[in-house]
């Protein structure tokens, strides 16, 4: 998901993590259009994962997020190292 390959996940990567669909975040705005950023879904998601307020999410500040969603549920069997 680090797209620019930073080593942080940035507000307009963090806005990926957002799609829009009837199961998701009714609390959102309407998605924006295919190609553009995406400020609701920036906010929400910077603020879950950058605890300490930088601008900018570490893999610590990542793992920390989903590590009970991991343990809870698995690692899906879809899932691969990205290289």
């Amino acid at each position: 998901m680090d797209v620019d390959h930073s080593g942080y996940f940035e507000p307009v990567e963090a806005g990926k993590l957002e799609p829009r669909d009837r199961t998701r975040d009714a609390t959102l705005p309407p998605a924006p259009p295919p190609g553009a950023r995406d400020p609701a879904g920036e906010r929400k998601w910077m603020d879950l994962l950058d605890h300490d307020r930088d601008g900018r999410v570490t893999s610590e500040e990542y793992r920390r997020y989903m590590m009970p969603w991991t343990l809870l549920n698995g690692v899906p069997a879809y899932w691969h190292k990205h290289d």
